[in-house]
């Protein structure tokens, strides 16, 4: 019982081995097709490997990122902006149960990063964080303005139709008074219109 055991353990052990080193030159291949690519191909090619890194374990994705970095520093960085970028909005869109589930695999992704990729995460997050708190307060000052420009084009309209309402009321007191003096007749000063 134990030797097999034992051998079914080399086996897998053996097994991961060789599926890591298929991998590994896997991605030792596209790196090389993406710096030799064109750069209309380049593109593609860059997100094709981007879209494999994200399906990875955290463990292969991590040794992945490390092969890019020595390799294409420039594109391994774009390459974990990207998905960190895609793990918060995940985070910040989801309800609140599934947000901490997220949440807590994130931390455990964060724990299996080495010492450098956590700190450039971690960096990365307070710099996303940041700028949601900046448009957070952009928007709530921006809704703070709207409500005061409204509070005030209605305190104007009210203010219009006020003075409207006097116009019309000295209008009608006007007219009034212009019908009670046509109505009736004045004294003649000038002596015209007296019978003798």
């Amino acid at each position: 019982m134990k030797r097999s055991t034992i051998s079914l353990a080399l086996t897998i052990l053996l097994f991961g081995a060789l599926t890591q080193a298929g991998a590994n030159e896997s991605i030792q291949t596209q790196l090389s097709a993406i710096k030799s690519a064109a750069p209309a191909e380049r593109q593609s090619m860059i997100n094709a490997l981007q879209t494999q890194i994200k399906t990875m374990r955290v463990q292969e994705r991590t040794r992945t990122l490390q092969e890019v970095r020595e390799q294409m520093p420039d594109l391994a960085v774009k390459i974990q902006n990207d998905y960190i970028t895609q793990r918060i909005n995940e985070i910040k869109n989801a309800d609140p149960m599934q947000r901490n589930e997220l949440m807590n695999s994130f931390k455990h992704e964060l724990a299996q990063m080495n010492e450098q990729e956590r700190s450039q995460t971690i960096a990365q997050m307070r710099k996303e964080m940041s700028q949601e708190r900046v448009q957070t307060k952009e928007n709530t000052q921006n809704m703070q303005q709207k409500r005061l420009m409204d509070k005030t084009e209605e305190q104007q309209l009210q203010q219009m139709q006020q003075t409207q309402q006097k116009e019309q009321m000295q209008q009608r007191q006007g007219a009034e008074q212009f019908r009670q003096q046509m109505g009736t007749p004045q004294p003649d000063t000038n002596g015209f219109g007296k019978k003798k």
